[in-house]
């Protein structure tokens, strides 16, 4: 086995172990910063996006009342899904098997309106559901979500009809 010395490359040099002792061989050292925690990644994030959306008062002035408020959210509870859900999950499960079945699935979407409407009231911007996507997940989701939310208008307006007759 050769020695450590020989296996010395010139005036670059390079880091030797000789008898378990490190030896230098003309590198200089270069310090190594210390990796951001994950917590402070996603700060950075956050603060961020606030300075991103920090015009939001200008862009999006508050012009609905609770009324209204209450009218947008009873219609996207009254909606396609209502109607032509409810022929099956009558048929299928009887009255009682669908009122426990929506009372389920209300009770899922209700925590799920409650935390985006408190996400979107600790950081409000124009993106909606999928800025908050893009924001705490990944920019990859907020995209994905942004086109699957274009690409299902078409769907929601060829099953409208259905509903009438």
């Amino acid at each position: 086995m050769p020695s450590a010395l020989s296996m010395s490359t010139g005036a670059e040099g390079i880091a030797l172990r000789e008898r378990n002792t490190l030896t230098r061989a003309h590198i200089p050292e270069v310090p190594v910063p210390p990796k951001p925690s994950r917590f402070k990644l996603n700060r950075q994030r956050v603060t961020k996006f606030q300075r991103r959306w920090k015009h939001i008062a200008e862009d999006l002035p508050p012009q609905l009342s609770r009324r209204h408020i209450g009218m947008i959210s009873i219609g996207g509870v009254i909606g396609t899904g209502l109607f032509v859900g409810s022929t099956t999950s009558l048929q299928n499960g009887g009255p009682l098997g669908a009122l426990l079945g929506y009372i389920t699935i209300g009770a899922v979407v209700y925590c799920l309106c409650v935390s985006v409407g408190e996400m979107i009231a600790f950081l409000p911007n124009v993106g909606g559901v999928v800025g908050l996507a893009d924001l705490y997940v990944d920019p990859a989701l907020g995209f994905s979500l942004g086109w699957a939310a274009w690409v299902s208008v078409p769907f929601y307006v060829a099953l409208c009809p259905q509903t009438q007759g």
